[in-house]
Formats: C-alpha cells, sequence, structure tokens
C-alpha cells in the first residue's frame, strides 16, 4: 500500500484540489479573492480509485501570509508535513494489524463444538465389529466393540460431559439406549476404539436399557430391514466428574442436568443387518 501526504495552503484565490484518473493531484486557480483564514489539505493516496481527503484548520489569524503562486512548490510543502506522512503511515499499518487480530480471533470464537470419530464420518455406517456379540440374538451380528470418539472445543465453563447413545426407532419407534455415560473430565478428549465397551476411570457408568441395564457401550443388534440411525450425543456441563451417583438411566440423568448444560453436538452411525 502506497501513502502520500500532500500539504498545501489556501491563499486568498480559492485553491481547489482535485485528481485524474491516473491519481495524481492537480491544481486548479481561480481568480477570486475571498478569506485569509489557512487551511491545510492532506490526501492520503491509498490507490488511484481510493482516496481519502480530510481538512484540518489551523486557526492563523486572519491577514496571514498569502502564498505566491509561483511558490507553491509541492516538494517544499512535503518537506514540512514529514511528521504527518510517518505518523498517518504507522496508524494505518497498526490500524491494519489490529484488524487482523480482531478477525483472528473471531475466526477463533466461531469454532464449534463437535464430536467426531475417526471410524466413520457423521451419517455413515458403522462397522459390523460395532455391532453387539450377544449369541441369543441372530441379529447381534458383531463383536461390541465401540467406536473411537473424539471431541473439540467445549463451550467455556465446562467442567466435565455426559455422553448417551440412542437407537430412536427401535421398539417401533419408542427408542433403545445403548449407552449411558457421565462424569467425563473436561481433560478428556475422547475414547479410543473398545474403550467403553468395558469400564473405564474416564466415565461414570449409567444404565441403558439394552443388555439388561448394562453400564457400559452396547453395540447394534439391528433387526432386519431398513438401517437404524445410532445416535451419540455429547453434553457439557457445569458439573464436577464426581458429582453424580454410578447408575443413572437417561431419564435421571436429564433431570440432573437440567440448568447445568453449557452445550451439546451429536453424531449419528446408522446400521443394519446383513
Amino acid at each position: 500500500m502506497t501513502i502520500e501526504v500532500i500539504a498545501l495552503k489556501k491563499p486568498p484565490a480559492l485553491t481547489e484540489l482535485c485528481c485524474n484518473s491516473t491519481g495524481q493531484s492537480t491544481l486548479l486557480q481561480h481568480n477570486r479573492n475571498s478569506g485569509l483564514t489557512e487551511y491545510l489539505w492532506i490526501v492520503v493516496a491509498v490507490s488511484p480509485a481510493s482516496i481519502l481527503l480530510s481538512t484540518l484548520k489551523l486557526n492563523d489569524r486572519e491577514g496571514g501570509n498569502v502564498m505566491d503562486k509561483n511558490q507553491g512548490k509541492l516538494n517544499k510543502e512535503k518537506s514540512k508535513i514529514s511528521w504527518r506522512r510517518k505518523f498517518l503511515g504507522g496508524f494505518l499499518l497498526a490500524s491494519g494489524t489490529l484488524l487482523a487480530l480482531s478477525m483472528t480471533q473471531v475466526a477463533n470464537a466461531a469454532e464449534p463444538f463437535i464430536l467426531s470419530s475417526p471410524a466413520f464420518k457423521d451419517g455413515t455406517s458403522l462397522a459390523k465389529k460395532n455391532s453387539g456379540d450377544r449369541k441369543d440374538n441372530p441379529n447381534c451380528v458383531g463383536e461390541n466393540v465401540s467406536p473411537p470418539l473424539a471431541w473439540a472445543n467445549p463451550p467455556a465453563g465446562t467442567k466435565s460431559f455426559a455422553l448417551t447413545m440412542v437407537d430412536p426407532e427401535a421398539r417401533g419407534g419408542m427408542g433403545v439406549v445403548h449407552w449411558v455415560a457421565y462424569g467425563i473430565p473436561v481433560s478428556v478428549t475422547g475414547f479410543a476404539e473398545g474403550e467403553v465397551s468395558k469400564p473405564s476411570p474416564n466415565y461414570v457408568g449409567g444404565k441403558g436399557t439394552a443388555g439388561g441395564g448394562a453400564s457400559t457401550y452396547i453395540g447394534p443388534c439391528t433387526p432386519r430391514g431398513a438401517p437404524h440411525h445410532y445416535t451419540f450425543m455429547l453434553i457439557a456441563t457445569d458439573l464436577e466428574p464426581g458429582d453424580l451417583p454410578a447408575g443413572l438411566t437417561r431419564e435421571e440423568l436429564f433431570a440432573k442436568l437440567t440448568g447445568r448444560t453449557k452445550g451439546a453436538t451429536g453424531l449419528v452411525g446408522p446400521f443394519g443387518s446383513p
């Protein structure tokens, strides 16, 4: 960016400052005597298409020196206000830097609270090994290996997380709760594959409705037909990790979380029996 500062005194003959299409300044003199007050004209040329013009009154007494027509050489006038050029240049540079920093902070603040998995994308199928492994149920075709989960950008004030997995289409739309967990420390940012298929110190186990009320992950045992949409929901809370007792159902957990949540994010993994 080029910054050019030009200073002119306005004599009794009216002086006008204008610019041609290339951005260069031209002086037009008019033979008219009027006024004795001096003015300083400052032109900041950012580009030929963008010019900022401002006028600063110097408050000189009337009857001040009048600039002769042959005396108005721009180079001499420029030298008198070199400090203003430096000031304006530094000011504009600092302003641009502050604006860039502000935009970066806004972008960072806009980062969403998100739950994801390195094993499947939101809306894509769970793996067969994530299905349940009950031998007495022919719809359980997997190994009951919990999928890996990861999350980022928790809301401000978060102290712990709760996590549920629900099949909303099961039991004719009444739903089945496959997993309830809470008391997950804010320092935990995910679970490894298979980690929550068994008890872990990184969460407090609740009580689902699948697997006879198990406190750990219970994989899908989807009946034949259309895939079901297994929904993982991560809830940020302002509760300390040890505030809630083990064994809460999803409904009991939600009652305890009323007024204590900071935000939530979800992830859906469909699955259908082969």
